[in-house]
């Protein structure tokens, strides 16, 4: 399924407070899209000197390519329920931490709203509530678990 999306992200702030504003009386009227998850953390070493961060930094980065580039946070792969085993995520969401109550794992819940990069939406996980998107939804297959 595509989910490319012809929204530059610098427009995706606005649009997503405006979503947000109204998600609680108007949710119902929003697509919604059933979805397979898997999501993990990534925490950055603190430890050692800064020269020694920054070598392993780029080490990383030669080694491991971009996959080695995500900032610290909790990032959602979402992929659609049939997608085959070992396909790569439709969409990757940045969302709080603290949503999940483990560092990775997968699941299933239901995006609500635009399920494109840099749409406008929410991820409804059943028991764990509501969350919204920290940025801008985004394509991106470097790094990101597959189903």
């Amino acid at each position: 399924m595509p989910v490319r999306s012809a929204r530059p992200p610098a427009r995706w702030g606005a649009i997503q407070e405006r979503f947000e504003a109204v998600y609680d009386t108007e949710a119902a009227t929003f697509d919604h899209t059933e979805v397979f998850l898997r999501w993990w953390t990534v925490t950055t070493d603190r430890r050692g000197s800064k020269l020694r961060r920054i070598g392993k930094g780029i080490y990383g980065s030669l080694t491991k390519g971009t996959a080695a580039q995500w900032f610290d946070g909790t990032y959602v792969a979402l992929f659609h329920p049939e997608a085959d085993p070992g396909s790569g995520a439709d969409l990757v969401l940045e969302v709080p931490a603290g949503t999940f109550p483990e560092e990775e794992g997968y699941g299933e819940a239901v995006v609500v709203g635009e399920y494109l990069a840099n749409g406008a939406c929410a991820l409804d996980l059943d028991d764990l509530g509501v969350v919204f998107p920290k940025a801008p939804p985004m394509v991106r297959r470097a790094g990101v678990p597959v189903a």
